[in-house]
């Protein structure tokens, strides 16, 4: 026999061997099929049995509370690491490169205040409040810091698109504000006890981002396209002025509350 005959040979017995066991098979699970008792359960009914019988005796409360536990440290960290990242930007943009002038000088100092502000609400609401993190609390941390850092590449580059992106940093920080103050107000026991401590903190940073900072930053980035040539330093200057009752409200609001609580218990 020749070698393609061999060849031949050869493929066609693998040909045959292969119908075999496939005619084996079929004729098995036919076999089986016949067997099997019309009332019998499927195997994909003893799968989602024991799920669904498990599922009443589930314990909700313990995933809320271990969320909840590590709320505090995910937050914070999270936001820390953002607001490290932006300081380090900032703090490279104003140093390198040609000397800022005076109006870009208190520009650097508005993007500075506005990261240590963003830092502050944050630290406030994951140390003194906790709830289960929905998509929002995903977005706006990185959101603000992509705002913060378009804030800083601006003050070099256009003093109207410098105050346009604090308008909108402080369009977030009043929707980030809102969601604060909802969750600050339910939740379990901690957060009750929480808000009748610092409430006075969270209502008066909601309203100054609602009566305040959001609409006057508005008003400037609008009133500088048509009356700001040549008053970028005034302009600039209205921002760290805009700024000023947040910074103040931390501090009455927030550190001399607890320092007179520290005061009581002796610390």
């Amino acid at each position: 026999m020749t070698e393609s005959g061999l060849r031949g040979a050869v493929v066609e017995a693998r040909h045959k061997a292969m119908m075999g066991a496939a005619a084996v098979v079929l004729l098995g699970l036919a076999l089986q099929r016949s067997r099997t008792p019309p009332c019998a359960d499927t195997p994909a009914l003893h799968s989602v049995t024991p799920i669904q019988s498990a599922a009443p005796q589930a314990q909700p409360i313990e995933l809320l509370e271990r969320i909840e536990g590590s709320f505090k440290d995910i937050y914070l960290t999270q936001i820390s690491i953002i607001q490290g990242v932006a300081f380090g930007f900032l703090a490279r943009s104003a140093l390198t490169g040609p000397s800022p002038s005076a109006s870009q000088w208190l520009a650097y100092g508005t993007a500075f205040i506005v990261i240590v502000g963003v830092w502050q609400e944050y630290m406030v609401g994951s140390t003194a409040f906790t709830w289960v993190p929905t998509m929002l609390d995903s977005v706006a941390p990185y959101l603000l810091g992509v705002l913060e850092f378009l804030i800083i590449v601006q003050v070099r580059d256009s003093t109207g698109a410098f105050l346009a992106m604090i308008a909108v940093t402080e369009c977030i920080c009043l929707i980030a504000c809102i969601n604060w103050w909802l969750h600050a107000r339910g939740g379990g026991p901690v957060n009750r006890n929480s808000y009748l401590l610092i409430g006075r903190y969270v209502r008066f940073s909601m309203a100054c981002h609602v009566l305040w900072t959001c609409p006057v930053s508005i008003l400037l980035a609008v009133v500088y396209r048509y009356i700001g040539a040549g008053r970028e330093l005034v302009f600039i200057a209205g921002t760290i002025v805009m700024y000023t009752p947040l910074f103040l409200h931390s501090i009455v609001n927030w550190t001399l509350p607890l320092y007179r609580l520290q005061r009581e218990r002796g610390w």
